[in-house]
């Protein structure tokens, strides 16, 4: 079976690893703390999955880069907002390309 990393678990990256979990061994990771408490909790505060659907879900809830490693596909759905001038910050995809890459293996 195949396993994959979501890194990022908001309005895209939970539904998205939710989903992935039916058919695949999903780590679900995110820098905060609190939303891995919660979705271990199984609330979820975007209101996209409910809690039934999220403990039923097998997952791995992480904020931990170590739980990664050994991961053999990684998606990454973390927020790139816009200023006035539509220029994404891109703050939140260059960390988490940081920890992917430093989670890559030949």
């Amino acid at each position: 079976m195949s396993k994959i990393a979501i890194i990022g678990l908001g309005y895209v990256g939970l539904p998205l690893a939710v989903a992935l979990a039916e058919h695949h061994g999903v780590v679900g990771y995110d820098i905060a703390a609190d939303r891995i408490k919660q979705l271990r909790d199984g609330d979820d505060r975007t209101g996209e999955i409910s809690s039934d659907r999220l403990r039923a879900a097998h997952i791995e809830w992480s904020t931990r880069p170590a739980a990664i490693k050994g991961v053999e596909f990684f998606i990454v759905t973390v927020p790139t907002p816009v200023n006035s001038e539509n220029i994404p910050d891109l703050t939140a995809i260059l960390s988490a390309s940081q920890t992917v890459g430093a989670a890559l293996r030949p």
